[in-house]
């Protein structure tokens, strides 16, 4: 696989055999950029891996922690975007 839909973003249009773990704001899904109330100008970082394994197994309720426990063990390569906000 070499994209996702945008659909894909809410859970909706995730390819075949994929599915999300809960995020650190309790539900499964992208909780977006969140800069609080007057926040210095900073960066967000995002990182996509390149695993050596079509599927990791995790139970149901697998906790942000315990994935990137598992995707680390399978990491072959990664690409990092720095995307810097205008945050005041």
């Amino acid at each position: 696989m070499h994209s996702l839909s945008a659909g894909a973003v809410g859970g909706k249009a995730l390819p075949k055999g994929a599915s999300m773990v809960t995020n650190d704001f309790g539900f499964k899904g992208f909780g977006g950029a969140c800069s609080p109330p007057n926040a210095k100008p900073h960066n967000y970082e995002i990182t996509v891996y390149a695993l050596n394994t079509a599927n990791i197994k995790l139970p149901e309720n697998a906790s942000p922690a315990l994935a990137g426990y598992n995707i680390l063990a399978h990491v072959i390569g990664k690409a990092e975007l720095v995307a810097p906000t205008n945050a005041r």
